[in-house]
């Protein structure tokens, strides 16, 4: 039942992602993009290094805990740019 939440949740993240890129894209914000993807990539590559000998969830909740954080420096410019009233 874990294997199936991560993987689903892990989907579901990197569907957040993509429509992230893309807005971020459309308002011509690369810069937001480029250091998003190296922070959360980068969060990503370290958990799932560190958690390499605690089994295979253990690595998928590295990758989804990078692209949670990938996905919240990907917002954060976002909500920065369509302010709400």
């Amino acid at each position: 039942p874990l294997y199936r939440f991560l993987m689903m949740a892990s989907f579901v993240l990197l569907s957040c992602v993509w429509l992230c890129a893309n807005l971020l894209s459309g308002i011509k914000n690369y810069r937001a993009v480029l250091l998003s993807f190296l922070i959360g990539y980068g969060v990503t590559i370290l958990s799932v290094y560190l958690l390499r000998d605690q089994g295979l969830e253990a690595m998928i909740f590295g990758f989804a805990l990078g692209h949670v954080v990938l996905l919240v420096f990907m917002l954060i410019p976002l909500y920065e740019a369509y302010p709400s009233n």
